[in-house]
């Protein structure tokens, strides 16, 4: 049994009765509550276990109960569906658009994080506004094309490119 994956269900029976989930990534779901911060609430939906033919070397291997000697078995997938039309309708309004339009305080945080971390990565200060960032981008781009553009004019003209080697990798 591999971890995170999903395991491998006995029979459609105990796929009903168990978890799909590993035990020790349902330990590891609560140490990390913001990994799936917008989870669709459970008193509106409910879960179905879906019954079809399935190989194990197929998208669904990992829900595959009881494979044959041709490693066909019964796929038992579960899928969270609305538990009635009301539910139906609030899991209809839950959509990235309207998550963005709210902009709830998690989600402002996640960017703000991450804005940092790119910004770092590019190796600028996150406080620059975006107008400095843009200036900053633009100047970077310019230099990378000038580079490119030369090294397409050397490689034109035929002449080799190599690099400086350094003193330990000459002979």
């Amino acid at each position: 049994m591999k971890f995170g994956r999903a395991r491998k269900a006995r029979n459609c029976a105990s796929a009903r009765a168990d978890s799909v989930i590993h035990p020790r990534l349902v330990s590891r779901r609560f140490r990390f509550p913001r990994r799936r911060p917008n989870r669709n609430p459970p008193e509106w939906t409910t879960t179905r276990i879906l019954e079809f033919p399935g190989a194990t070397d197929g998208p669904w291997s990992r829900f595959v109960a009881d494979p044959d000697e041709r490693r066909i078995g019964t796929v038992c997938y579960p899928r969270v569906e609305p538990r009635d039309d009301e539910c139906a309708k609030k899991l209809a309004k839950r959509t990235l658009t309207n998550l963005y339009n709210e902009r709830p305080a998690w989600l402002a945080h996640a960017h703000a994080r991450l804005d940092a971390a790119v910004a770092t990565a590019y190796g600028l200060d996150p406080d620059l506004t975006d107008e400095q960032i843009l200036e900053k981008l633009l100047a970077l781009n310019i230099e990378r094309a000038n580079d490119e553009t030369k090294s397409a004019a050397t490689q034109r003209n035929g002449k080799k490119i190599s690099r400086m080697k350094s003193e330990h990798e000459m002979i």
